[in-house]
């Protein structure tokens, strides 16, 4: 085997690794001018912006990413799982990168764009019916990729999707006897994404020759299916982050073939002449499948073909996928014209994503000036929205106590809802919070402070007191209820601002829950309040996120058993080092210690054998014997010499080499041995670095 094919130079070309950088360089850049970007990552980001000329380098790509090094520089590339809260009481899994990490795992993503490139524009100008997003549009022109704030930013693409299902629903009114709609709903879905799936599913669908040019073999395939589950700790999955263009777009990627699969069993029913038109609309997992009967079909018929329908995708997202439908899940069998149901459906899009219509971006001065000459000859309104502000005496003695979530409502009424809802929302008890976050008419009227003119009337003379009002007394536990729109709010204040950083300060036990309230303040807050920050640092699982967020260093000059990296470079011409690296860290972070065990004794074995200068005299000869001879000529201290001896002969005694016998016994490796293990191994290759230093 060629070294190249086990290294990531086989697949991972110079310029798409520049063009990571650039995709993240273009997202911290939009972060001044759009607060979606207003987040734990991206603040971190912008903090080492500056290093990312030095990962701009040839020299940079070659010594870390092309030969695999990446895995063994633990303290530069490392990626922190941790848990972030659903709406309620549910957690999903949150990962945080760091810097050159998040650049590979961009290239990573950009390597799949550039290779399904012309499937996706196939696929698109084939199928019709088939609407499919993802919050962005990576395409390359070329050998670049195209960047500019529309791509990179999901409102656009999810106004289009929320579109398209809006405009067949409005059809519906007119002539709703013979329609059906589906929504499907996945269960956990990034984390159930089996990424050796879906790489299997572009060898078979994709072009041929763009698979060959590529390098896209199973070589390609193998790497990049242990990089996933190195991201993992072993387990399947995609990981999410703050603003991660590229794991959307896996997503949408995933189940681009989960398309077909229901694209094949509607056609079915189509060519038997029962359906006479259908639409299936996706954004990124959440699936509307639009199904028009023939005319005079009953209602069995159609729940019939409904239901087997749906048994058929889901048996076929299941073995295929890998994928469960959960209990949101819903079918709409609409007759005549069910009011009720259309607008049941389109409840589903007030809360149906984050959209944060204040993270709305904000224009350059180019753009600022064109749509200024575009406005030069109208009329402006001699009261605009943003400068309206309603009547507070309103809020006090409303003869309309309603409050309804409306489609197209002006920011003033809008915000007239708010405020009436948030005193409401003051005497929840916190058991009733799951009862308020599903509350489907809350969500919607709490989201209006995401619109840039409702926000703007927050910050008028007079509403900040109110909120002092509303937030006096405040059970702030509550806040759990939407975090980012509690804090968007409290941020406007000043006495209950304070109030709510000392509850959260003289708090005992900071959970995943708490530690999402106290970072989403944060950032509404640039992050200033450090010592806010460090009690999310006593959640033991948040502490390394924090001390890497406090004292950022995207390069390190010693990591690899805090070693000068120019040292390990000299043994990048045998692969074996680096695979051994790389599977030793695999199986220490999996706490696989007996098989970590073998990988780290492997490792020294083949860097003593490059450093010893009797080595290639004895080739397939060079054993146990000939390390500790090299390492005792080398005048190592005995006692370190003696721990590596014994290291060989506990790794004769692992069940991973053996399987123990009448006159053998083995017994597995425990964490604490294999910790002091590794601790000789490092104090030996320090010694072998002064005595050989290789510069």
């Amino acid at each position: 085997m060629e070294k190249s094919n086990i290294r990531f130079e086989h697949f991972l070309d110079y310029n798409i690794w520049c063009e990571a950088i650039k995709l993240l360089e273009a997202q911290i850049e939009r972060k001044q001018h759009n607060k979606y970007y207003n987040n734990l990552s991206f603040f971190y980001y912008e903090k080492l912006a500056s290093e990312l000329e030095l990962l701009k380098s040839k020299e940079y790509y070659n010594a870390k990413i092309a030969n695999n090094l990446f895995y063994g520089l633990e303290k530069e590339f490392f990626a922190y799982n941790y848990t972030i809260p659903k709406t309620g009481v549910g957690l999903r899994k949150y990962a945080f990168f760091s810097l050159p990490m998040q650049v590979l795992y961009y290239a990573i993503g950009l390597y799949l764009v550039k290779l399904c490139q012309k499937l996706i524009e196939y696929n698109e100008s084939t199928y019709h019916n088939i609407n499919s997003f993802y919050g962005g549009k990576l395409y390359f022109d070329k050998n670049k990729l195209v960047l500019n704030p529309k791509n990179l930013y999901y409102k656009n693409h999810y106004d289009e999707f929320k579109g398209i299902v809006l405009d067949e629903l409005e059809k519906l009114h007119s002539d709703s006897s013979n329609k059906v709609i589906i929504k499907l709903d996945i269960q956990n879905y990034f984390e159930n994404i089996d990424i050796g799936i879906l790489l299997n599913g572009i060898l078979e669908n994709n072009i041929p020759e763009k698979n060959k040019k590529m390098n896209f073999d199973q070589h390609t395939i193998d790497m990049i299916s242990f990089y996933f589950k190195y991201l993992g700790e072993g387990e399947i999955g995609i990981p999410q982050s703050y603003s991660n263009i590229v794991s959307s777009y896996i997503g949408y990627l995933y189940l681009v073939f989960g398309d077909y699969t229901i694209y094949d069993s509607i056609y079915k029913i189509y060519e038997q002449g029962k359906i006479k038109y259908f639409r299936i609309s996706r954004y990124i997992d959440d699936t509307y499948i639009i199904l028009d009967f023939e005319e005079g079909t009953s209602k069995q018929i159609k729940s019939n073909i409904t239901y087997d329908l749906i048994n058929a995708i889901a048996e076929d997202y299941y073995t295929k996928f890998n994928l469960r439908f959960n209990k949101k899940l819903a079918v709409y069998l609409l007759e005549d014209e069910e009011d009720e149901e259309i607008e049941e459906i389109k409840k589903g899009f007030f809360s149906f994503y984050d959209g944060d219509e204040i993270f709305i971006e904000q224009p350059t001065k180019k753009e600022k000036k064109k749509k200024k000459n575009k406005k030069k000859d109208k009329k402006q309104e001699k009261t605009s929205t943003i400068n309206y502000l309603p009547d507070l005496s309103a809020l006090a003695v409303s003869q309309d106590d309603s409050i309804k979530a409306k489609k197209d409502i002006k920011a003033p009424e809008m915000f007239m809802n708010l405020m009436k809802l948030l005193p409401k929302l003051k005497d929840t008890t916190l058991v009733r919070v799951q009862e308020q976050a599903d509350n489907p008419e809350t969500k919607e009227v709490l989201q209006y402070v995401y619109d840039r003119n409702v926000f703007n009337l927050m910050s008028k003379p007079g509403i900040p007191e109110k909120l002092e009002e509303i937030f006096e007394n405040f059970d702030w536990d509550l806040v759990r209820i939407f975090p980012k729109v509690f804090t968007i709010l409290i941020s406007l204040t000043k006495n209950a601002k304070e109030q709510f950083q000392n509850f959260w300060s003289e708090k005992q036990r900071i959970t995943s829950f708490e530690a999402d309230i106290i970072i989403n303040y944060l950032a509404q807050n640039n992050f200033q309040n450090e010592d806010l920050l460090k009690k999310v640092a006593t959640n033991p699982i948040l502490k390394p996120i924090v001390s890497e967020f406090l004292n950022p260093v995207a390069i390190r000059q010693l990591d690899y058993f805090d070693l000068p990296h120019s040292w390990i470079l000299h043994f990048s011409k045998d692969p074996n080092v680096y695979e051994q690296i790389r599977l030793r860290v695999y199986h220490q972070l999996l706490k696989d210690y007996s098989i970590a065990l073998n990988h780290l004794l492997n490792e020294l074995h083949a860097i003593c054998r490059l450093l010893d200068p009797e080595a290639s005299a004895k080739g397939n000869r060079y054993d146990a014997n000939c390390v500790v001879s090299f390492l005792t000529n080398a005048k190592l201290p005995p006692q370190n010499v003696g721990k590596i001896r014994n290291l060989f002969d506990r790794r004769n005694k692992n069940p991973v080499s053996h399987p123990g016998g009448d006159n053998l016994v083995a017994w597995g490796v425990s964490e604490s041995e294999y910790l002091d293990y590794y601790k000789a191994v490092k104090a030996c290759l320090i010694s072998l670095n002064k005595k050989f230093p290789l510069k």
